[in-house]
């Protein structure tokens, strides 16, 4: 059954107008019958979107290829580092480590076949992470970049289910 989202946000409004505890009770609800997702939600709107977990940063690099389609030699976390050190101080980023090394990454596929340079590779990363032009928040762009892979390969699974 699909639920229709106008309906559900009439039915929300509704029950906050009959019961002013009716949040603090759904919150609660929620909480206790969808834990993670519940740690995500508040982390996500606390620190933001992004990726702070070794599982989380495994399952973006398996989506990354050069442009011939074909996998990459990765760079750990640990080169990443060593190398942004010169250029910016990690620490006072919004963007995260595993954000800085995954997107390091996407740019080695994307770029590595024309630039051998993994410092100006790392430099690219760290400019799209912190590019104000950028649509949204830039420090979230690895993390919703990696968002977009998972969903479009859960839409996949689905479509062959189907």
């Amino acid at each position: 059954m699909q639920y229709d989202l106008m309906e559900a946000d009439k039915i929300y409004a509704e029950l906050l107008r009959e019961d002013s505890e009716f949040l603090k009770k759904f919150m609660k609800k929620f909480r206790d019958t969808m834990p993670e997702q519940y740690a995500k939600e508040m982390h996500i709107e606390r620190y933001g979107c992004h990726i702070t977990s070794p599982e989380l940063y495994e399952k973006g690099l398996s989506f990354i290829t050069d442009n011939k389609g074909e996998e990459i030699t990765f760079w750990t976390v640990d080169e990443v580092k060593k190398i942004a050190r010169d250029y910016i101080n990690i620490d006072e980023q919004d963007f995260y480590d595993y954000d800085l090394a995954l997107w390091s990454n996407v740019k080695k596929g994307d770029y590595g076949s024309f630039i051998s340079d993994a410092s100006r590779i790392i430099r690219i990363a760290i400019a799209d992470l912190t590019d104000k032009d950028y649509y949204c928040d830039p420090s979230e762009r690895a993390y919703k970049w990696v968002e977009h892979h998972i969903n479009k390969e859960k839409e996949e699974i689905e479509k062959e289910i189907d």
